[in-house]
């Protein structure tokens, strides 16, 4: 068996059924002192598995909040940007005097350094320049713009509210990045997941080879390593199907077309 060709999830899934304490093979596994040390290991591997997986599904989870909750914001973020750029460039174009009109190009130079190619720019940079503009944003600028009204609220309110909701971008970005890169208790890599499969399919080979040194009869193993045998080889068809394109191995309904009389060999 390979079992390398398993999900993670049915790894915790195949090792559950048999560490489970009201199931068969857990009664088996008590009345069979010869298998107590790969049991042992094996009980180790899954929950270490049991719990990288729910770390990982934790955070997982959580990044694709982020993702979703910073699409929303960037899409406000250059809504507002271009509706008060636009406000800003109106009010210019319909100033009565050339001090006026500048006034408002100087406004605009101010809220905008990088046009309104900041629309374009990463989510750290734009909040990063909006921190910017809050600190430039002087009494008279601040001034003006609450004196021009849009509605119920004032150009000031636009703007402050923009200023926000660059804020909360990077903030939610920097947590999407601990997500990845973060090193706490509380983060889980990619590696950190592959070590836990590597260790279960370590365990659960020796747990086979272990099983061939009993005095258990057929019945006996079938029912600790058939659920292991199945799961084993319906992995390998799948991907044998996907290497192939999809073409072989498939019924009508997606399920696996297992071959007939299919040769399962143990290779320890």
């Amino acid at each position: 068996m390979n079992l390398r060709d398993l999900a993670a999830q049915e790894m915790v899934t195949i090792s559950g059924v048999l560490l489970d304490p009201a199931g068969q093979a857990f009664a088996i596994l008590q009345a069979t002192p010869v298998l107590a040390g790969s049991v042992l290991v094996l009980e180790q591997a899954h929950e270490r598995l049991v719990t990288v997986t729910k770390r990982a599904g934790s955070n997982e989870k959580r990044a694709r909040e982020l993702t979703a909750k910073l699409t929303e914001l960037d899409a406000r973020h250059d809504r507002k940007a271009r509706g008060i750029y636009r406000v800003i460039e109106a009010c210019a174009d319909l100033a009565e005097s050339s001090e006026e009109a500048l006034e408002y190009q100087d406004l605009l130079e101010v809220m905008f350094p990088l046009g309104l190619a900041i629309s374009q720019r990463s989510y750290r940079e734009q909040a990063g320049t909006a921190a910017q503009i809050a600190e430039r944003l002087g009494q008279a600028e601040r001034a003006r713009q609450s004196q021009i009204q849009l509605g119920g609220r004032t150009l000031l309110d636009e703007t402050l509210d923009w200023l926000e909701v660059a804020r909360q971008i990077g903030t939610y970005e920097a947590e999407r990045a601990l997500m990845v890169v973060d090193d706490s208790d509380d983060a889980v890599s990619a590696a950190e997941v592959r070590d836990g499969r590597i260790f279960w399919v370590q365990a659960m080979h020796a747990f086979v080879q272990m099983v061939a040194f009993t005095d258990l009869d057929q019945r006996e193993q079938h029912i600790l390593l058939a659920n292991l045998k199945d799961a084993d080889r319906k992995a390998t068809l799948a991907r044998r199907r996907a290497e192939a394109g999809g073409d072989a191995g498939e019924g009508g309904d997606g399920e696996v077309v297992e071959p007939e009389s299919p040769a399962v060999v143990d290779v320890p």
